[in-house]
């Protein structure tokens, strides 16, 4: 496919099928992004793809392909994120089960045992109630740096404080 031959098919159909892409996404930036991705998808394999038919018929099968793998994707990504947001939920909920002057002192030592930007960090969310994303704006830093640092912050404390029994 030659380069007039290509822009010929690009403006014929682009239009449309972001309008298709967004009937099934609901999202018109993402509709827009996967059209083009796959316009350039066809540019970049343009020597190894060979539509001699119908080049709207082969369009639309891509796009209808490519809005059903967003759609998966996504919400596997979804299930991922509020899995992750239920784990972190769990671990502030233990967090704050911690009452009591002993526990709180220990507490308090085994913050203060982390390196000094994860013990801020873990201060900063846990015990300020900071978001991830406010944190890592204030400390300028991604807020999976935050995560991380969470994570292993808790690691450490589970291995320090052990679980809390109440009698």
């Amino acid at each position: 496919m030659d380069a007039s031959t290509f822009e010929t098919v690009f403006k014929e159909h682009f239009h449309s099928l972001c309008t298709q892409a967004f009937l099934k996404l609901g999202d018109e930036a993402a509709a827009k992004d996967l059209v083009q991705a796959l316009f350039i998808d066809l540019w970049e394999k343009r020597d190894d793809i060979d539509i001699r038919k119908d080049v709207g018929a082969y369009l639309w099968i891509s796009v209808r392909n490519r809005c059903l793998t967003y759609q998966r994707n996504k919400a596997n990504h979804e299930k991922k994120v509020a899995a992750h947001e239920q784990k972190t939920l769990q671990d502030n909920e233990e967090i704050r089960m911690m009452e009591g002057p002993d526990i709180t002192d220990k507490l308090t030592a085994a913050i203060g045992d982390m390196p000094t930007r994860r013990s801020q960090i873990f201060t900063l969310v846990y015990l300020q109630g900071m978001a991830y994303q406010q944190a890592a704006d204030q400390l300028s830093i991604s807020k999976n740096s935050i995560k991380t640092q969470i994570k292993i912050g808790l690691q450490h404390l589970r291995l320090k404080l052990g679980r809390v029994t109440w009698d």
